[in-house]
């Protein structure tokens, strides 16, 4: 059963956060898009495709024309670049106090 696209951005802070249960707030959801424009283009666009509309990554590869472990290993490592200490405090924190902490 495929996850409905509302669910995409939650998915991406669940992953960067390394917590499966968490339910993330809308602050950490405005947090992530903004954490967003650290990534270069091309891994913005993979963050994007996957997280947010949802692709697979066999789609993400056919619309680049890539390889399949090409597509998923540009995702990761945004994912990875996400994952940094002062991002995910970025993310953990309320968005007005967050510019402070970077």
């Amino acid at each position: 059963m495929a996850a409905n696209s509302k669910d995409y951005p939650n998915n991406l802070i669940r992953k960067v956060m390394n917590d499966n249960s968490m339910i993330p707030s809308q602050e950490q959801v405005d947090g992530i898009k903004k954490m967003l424009t650290l990534l270069n283009e091309e891994e913005n666009d993979a963050i994007s495709k996957r997280f947010f509309q949802g692709l697979t990554f066999k789609k993400i590869s056919e619309e680049y024309g890539i390889t399949l472990m090409q597509a998923r290993r540009r995702v990761e490592i945004a994912v990875r670049k996400l994952r940094r200490r002062e991002i995910r405090m970025y993310i953990d924190s309320n968005a007005d106090n967050a510019s402070d902490k970077l």
